[in-house]
């Protein structure tokens, strides 16, 4: 799964993972949906076996070796049938 920063947008952190690796919500340049992973680079130091090397460069994470799940999210305001703190109100805007 793709999961290099230069390729994401609207990056805001929600939490933390019990292994005290950062979750955050985002969208790929580009568009579409919004979803909760991590950053790759942020993988490399503490996580490496979990990063590879994506064609053209861009870094991936496998997601099933590290305690955190790739998601898509509801987008803001939607409704899905269930009640979901608002990511909005606790997160950080990441420039």
């Amino acid at each position: 799964m793709f999961s290099d920063y230069r390729l994401k947008t609207d990056v805001r952190w929600i939490t933390k993972s019990p292994t005290g690796i950062n979750v955050y919500q985002f969208r790929y340049a580009g568009g579409g949906p919004l979803y909760q992973g991590v950053i790759a680079q942020e993988l490399l130091d503490t996580h490496p076996d979990a990063v590879v090397t994506m064609p053209g460069g861009y870094y991936g994470v496998l997601y099933e070796r590290i305690d955190v799940d790739f998601i898509q999210l509801p987008e803001p305001g939607s409704s899905d049938g269930t009640e979901k703190k608002s990511l909005e109100s606790e997160s950080i805007i990441l420039q």
